[in-house]
C-alpha cells in the first residue's frame, strides 16, 4: 500500500511540476527568486554602492533606457529592475524614461512591440543575401 502511495505522490509532483513549468511559472519564479537575492546582496554588501563603475553618459544612459524598456516590453521585469540596480539607478528614475531619451537623441523613441530598440535592431540586421562589410 505504501508504494501506491508514493506511485501516486510522484505521479502529482510530476503532473503539478510540468503544468507549472508549461504556464511558465516556474520560470517567473526562478526570475524573481534570482532578483531578491540580487538584491538581498546589494543591500548586505554596502563597501561599494551598486553601480560605482557605471559611466552615466548621455550614451550609456539612453542605451540603458532602451534595454531597460526592452526588458519591461517583453514581460521581463525582473530583468529590468536587476539591470536598473546593477548599474545603481533606482527603477523609477526619470533617466530611464523614454521621452528622456527622445529628448536626448532628438527624435521620438518609441515604446511597445515596434519599439525603438527593436527598430534598431531590424533595421540592423544584414540580409544573408547582402555582401558583408569588412571592418577598417
Amino acid at each position: 500500500m505504501s508504494s501506491t502511495l508514493d506511485e501516486e505522490d510522484a505521479q502529482l509532483r510530476q503532473s503539478v511540476y510540468s503544468s507549472l513549468e508549461s504556464k511558465g511559472v516556474l520560470n517567473a519564479v526562478r526570475a524573481k527568486l534570482r532578483s531578491e537575492v540580487f538584491q538581498a546582496i546589494q543591500e548586505s554588501d554596502r563597501s561599494s554602492p551598486p553601480g560605482a563603475e557605471f559611466e552615466r553618459s548621455a550614451t550609456n544612459m539612453n542605451a540603458l533606457a532602451l534595454v531597460y524598456d526592452f526588458l519591461y516590453t517583453c514581460n521581463f521585469p525582473n530583468a529590468a529592475s536587476v539591470l536598473a540596480a546593477e548599474c545603481g539607478i533606482p527603477y523609477n528614475d526619470p533617466s530611464l524614461n523614454l521621452e528622456s531619451v527622445s529628448k536626448s537623441v532628438g527624435y521620438n523613441v518609441q515604446s511597445g512591440p515596434g519599439s525603438s530598440l527593436h527598430t534598431v535592431i531590424a533595421g540592423a540586421t544584414v540580409p544573408a543575401s547582402s555582401p558583408s562589410k569588412s571592418p577598417g
